[in-house]
Formats: structure tokens, C-alpha cells, sequence
């Protein structure tokens, strides 16, 4: 199909061409050939050129879709993994986010072992604390996963540290989990607050009680 979209137009153009070139022969009219067979070729060629310039973002685009619609309807692992690796050349970090999204953790963690730098994943493990929230998971699965295989609990998302989010939600048991696994309690975020100040603020009582028991301070300037 690609071959045949590139080709078909060159051969129309050399037709075209040579046509002009035996009606211009017959009337000596050759510097007009050369015009005409210079503008179909121009004409025949551009598509070809931004075709093959532009068919890599296209082709990838479709195979993030089809991705994404495949772990959505719970497509089997074997069916995944070919078109995963596919997409993950030109955007790991994506494969990796919607891999733990969906509970795909062997691919994600066949991802770690070939190379992925997990480390980069704080922003996917305040949403995978506030999504198993949602989801009644509550062992947090998927943000456990996270923890264990090596992202930063310290990470800088949007909104600060992983600990920030949870905080913002009101979810106790997720600050419990960070905290168990080596949340910074006096991190500070970008509006300079501590976990702290930032739980007195929202009136997160339960939440300011826990992170009093875990050793934060009322002042840590």
C-alpha cells in the first residue's frame, strides 16, 4: 500500500513526461518540455515527500490508539506486548504510565529490567495513590508496584511530592503508605508549606495527628 502511494505517482509524472517530451520533439518546442516536464514532476513528487515525511507520526498515533483501546478492553498480555514494544520506541514513557494503569505489571516490569528509569514516575504514583482510592483498592496495588520496583516517593509532580497530592485528597492511608516507605516529612513544596502546614490548611485533622506521630515538626524553617 505504501509502496504503491509513492510509486504511482512518479510513473503517472514519467508518462506525463515523456508524453510532452514526443509532442515537444515534434515541434522542436524543447525548452517548453523542459518546463512542463519540470512542473509535473514537482507536482508528482510533493505528495510522495511529505507522505513518507509525515507517515512515522501518523503510523505511531494509530498504534497509540489501538494500544490504548487494547488494555482497555483487557486485551491478553500476548496480544499487548508486540504492539507495546512497537509504540515504546518512540514513547516508554507513555507505555509505562497506561502498562501500571491497567495492571499490566510484568510488561511493566520486563520495561524496568530492559532499561525504563522509574525514577521519572512521581506524578504517575500520585495518580495511581488517588486512582486505587477510587478503584476501592485498598492495598493500593498499583502504587505499591511503583514503590517497590523503584519510583522516587520524593519525586517533584505537579503539585509537589507524592505526599502533597495525597494530602490534597484527604487520603490517610496513603499518606501512611508514603510515610512507611520514606516520604520526606518536612519536604517542602513549591508555595514553601511542609506536609504539615499544608494538612493544617485544608483542616486534614486525622492526617496532621498521623504526620505529628511520624516526627514532623510544627516549625521546620
Amino acid at each position: 500500500m505504501i509502496i504503491g502511494f509513492i510509486v504511482t505517482p512518479l510513473l503517472l509524472a514519467v508518462f506525463l513526461t515523456a508524453l510532452i517530451v514526443a509532442a515537444c520533439k515534434i515541434s522542436n518546442g524543447w525548452v517548453l518540455t523542459g518546463v512542463w516536464a519540470a512542473i509535473i514532476l514537482l507536482f508528482a513528487i510533493y505528495p510522495t515527500i511529505h507522505f513518507i515525511k509525515e507517515y512515522p507520526d501518523n503510523q505511531f498515533e494509530k498504534n497509540q490508539s489501538k494500544l490504548y483501546e487494547m488494555l482497555a478492553d483487557g486485551a491478553p498480555d500476548e496480544k499487548i506486548k508486540p504492539l507495546a514494544e512497537k509504540v515504546a520506541k518512540k514513547c516508554s514513557g507513555c507505555v509505562f504510565d497506561k502498562l501500571v494503569e491497567y495492571f499490566k505489571f510484568d510488561m511493566a516490569r520486563e520495561m524496568i529490567e530492559n532499561g525504563y528509569d522509574i525514577s521519572k514516575s512521581s506524578y504517575l504514583l500520585s495518580d495511581m495513590v488517588e486512582d486505587d482510592r477510587h478503584y476501592t483498592d485498598t492495598e493500593f496495588t498499583r502504587a505499591v508496584f511503583l514503590i517497590e520496583n523503584g519510583a522516587d516517593v520524593n519525586g517533584k509532580a505537579l503539585r509537589g511530592t507524592p505526599i502533597f497530592h495525597t494530602i490534597i485528597w484527604g487520603n490517610l492511608k496513603s499518606v501512611k503508605l508514603l510515610l512507611d516507605n520514606g516520604a520526606d516529612i518536612n519536604i517542602r513544596n513549591q508555595e514553601g508549606e511542609t506536609p504539615l502546614s499544608c494538612a493544617k490548611r485544608l483542616g486534614e485533622n486525622e492526617i496532621v495527628a498521623l504526620l505529628l506521630k511520624y516526627g514532623a515538626t510544627e516549625d521546620n524553617k
